[in-house]
């Protein structure tokens, strides 16, 4: 590839990142305007100011690991086709087997081997 294609593959993917930006970017405010239009007779709405609409939201996800209280349990859901086996912490899937599907043992192939909550 000379430069002058590199330009333009560029180019393009930089327009449609700005497009793409733009169209989301629309979405968000036309929710705005749906819920000022909702605001019925002789109701009050408070209106965001432009600081509050471009301030980032909150999306923050704490990963501290804390002492779990209770004890873990386990569901266990059986099918004909697979196995699952959930968990009560974080509701997370902890094992699954498929019994129709042998390894080379013979023995059902395991995709999630369950572990204890704080070995993960």
């Amino acid at each position: 590839m000379n430069n002058n294609n590199k330009l333009m593959i560029a180019m393009i993917l930089t327009a449609g990142t700005f497009f793409a930006f733009q169209y989301f970017g629309q979405r968000e405010q036309d929710a705005v305007k749906e819920q000022i239009t909702d605001v019925g007779r002789g109701q009050s709405y408070h209106i965001p100011s432009p600081e509050e609409l471009q301030a980032p939201l909150n999306k923050e996800i704490d990963f501290i690991d804390k002492k779990m209280k209770g004890r873990e349990q386990l569901t266990t859901i059986v099918t004909p086709r697979y196995e699952l086996l959930f968990t009560n912490f974080g509701g997370a899937l902890a094992q699954a087997r498929f019994p129709e599907r042998r390894g080379k043992e013979g023995t059902p192939l395991r995709t999630i081997h369950h572990k204890d909550f704080f070995s993960r």
